[in-house]
């Protein structure tokens, strides 16, 4: 009993070290062609694998981001989204 105790311990302590990530949306709209200036959105805090998996789901497909850089742009009507995937730590943005 006293291994299953540490196995899931350390588990547990590894999950609480995984860093987490946020994604943040910002939809720059044209209020003229849209009736609205767009929006922002942060997502909260999540594992990298789900904050890909929600990047994905706003581009419509896999994450694939140019030069190893966490950004995205994608058109949207009346404008474009730009989505970044940024360290939980990192409150700034």
């Amino acid at each position: 009993m006293s291994a299953d105790r540490e196995t899931t311990s350390r588990v547990e302590r590894d999950v609480s070290t995984e860093p987490l990530y946020v994604v943040r949306v910002r939809d720059h709209i044209d209020g003229r062609i849209a009736g609205h200036d767009g929006c922002t959105y942060v997502s909260p805090p999540a594992s990298r694998e789900s904050a890909l998996a929600l990047v994905g789901l706003l581009l419509g497909s896999g994450p694939r981001p140019a030069n190893g850089a966490a950004a995205w742009t994608h058109a949207v009507p009346g404008g474009r989204r730009t989505i970044t995937l940024a360290p939980a730590s990192d409150r700034t943005g």
